[in-house]
């Protein structure tokens, strides 16, 4: 999902339709994976481009690269050629692991190691939220579901620091009994909704304009920080230890660094038993990233530890290996 756990900023604080400007998934090309392709001046181009900020996923480059040698995405990748996004003559790429015309080979680098891997629970994945935007006036409402705090089943409007029964800019509703709304509710906690008919009125505040939209979780997180979210749409009426603990730390969590090694090593594992050559090198790599990337090569002269201008030595021996490996064969 797009989203940033750590601002305090918003995406709306400098245009009401930008997305929040730290996400843990960036959809910038610089970040996109080339599919196959030979030509070597398009890849010499796309490396050039590429930019590497945030965090260190050692498992997902080998899950990537181990992926795009495997018989099983030969669908993927025909589909794509029907789009026109990979060249005709990859029509039967990938190669099966037991063609004897194949030398599959990845070669894994990182100048880190794995950190830790953010991503939105269950629970606030999907569905619609508790906030309301309203585009026009640029103003969030937060529905009040049962806090217990007297203001059950109304509506924060943030700017104001009012309560209302309904998000600012939809009006008034009629319910004909105080505190219910016009859609499914069970206020009274009898165990049935929709007992009673709402309707609206015309709106009752001179300054209420525009139209408040309930937002779908996705949508939210993609406009909103979760950081702001918290402090300034729920620490305004909620104890902030609770809005914390609800709509910050309950709302995404963490895979550590241990279980991402493990994972890194599953794959590689799984790459090595159908025969992939495995070269990794670390690039003035911290002891965290050397330990996964030698674990990983397909033997101790299939790891390369280098520092500065070495890297290219590195290459250099591993384009060499791959040669007389092919040349073996």
């Amino acid at each position: 999902m797009h989203f940033d756990p750590w601002s305090s900023n918003d995406g709306r604080d400098d245009d009401p339709v930008n997305l929040v400007s730290r996400p843990v998934c960036e959809d910038r090309d610089s970040r996109e994976i080339l599919m196959l392709t030979d030509d070597r001046q398009k890849l010499k181009d796309y490396i050039d481009d590429l930019s590497a900020r945030g965090n260190t996923s050692i498992d997902l480059g080998m899950k990537w690269g181990t992926a795009l040698l495997d018989p099983a995405m030969r669908p993927v990748v025909n589909k794509m050629i029907g789009h026109g996004e990979v060249p005709s003559r990859f029509s039967l790429r990938p190669f099966a692991y037991d063609d004897l015309e194949t030398l599959k080979v990845v070669v894994l680098m990182t100048d880190g190691q794995n950190t830790s891997q953010y991503y939105i629970e269950d629970d606030h994945r999907s569905g619609e939220s508790d906030v309301y935007w309203n585009e026009q006036t640029e103003e969030y409402s937060i529905w009040n579901k049962r806090n217990g705090d007297g203001n059950d089943g109304l509506f924060y409007w943030v700017n104001n620091n009012l309560w209302r029964d309904h998000p600012k800019g939809n009006g008034h509703w009629d319910c004909g009994k105080e505190g219910l709304r016009g859609y499914p509710n069970d206020l009274d906690g009898d165990g049935i909704e929709n007992e009673y008919f709402c309707y609206e009125v015309p709106n009752q505040d001179d300054n209420e304009n525009g139209t408040a939209v309930n937002l779908s979780y996705p949508e939210l997180w993609a406009y909103t920080s979760i950081r702001y979210n918290t402090e300034k749409n729920y620490y305004p009426w909620m104890n902030d230890s609770e809005a914390r603990s609800q709509w910050r730390y309950g709302v995404y969590d963490t895979v550590g660094s241990g279980t991402k090694d493990n994972r890194t090593k599953a794959i590689c594992d799984a790459a090595k038993t159908e025969q992939i050559v495995v070269y990794t090198i670390g690039f003035e790599a911290p002891s965290g990233g050397v330990s996964v990337l030698k674990d990983c090569a397909s033997s101790p002269s299939h790891f390369f530890d280098v520092d500065g201008l070495e890297i290219s030595n590195a290459f250099k021996s591993i384009a060499q290996q791959i040669t007389q490996l092919r040349l073996t064969q």
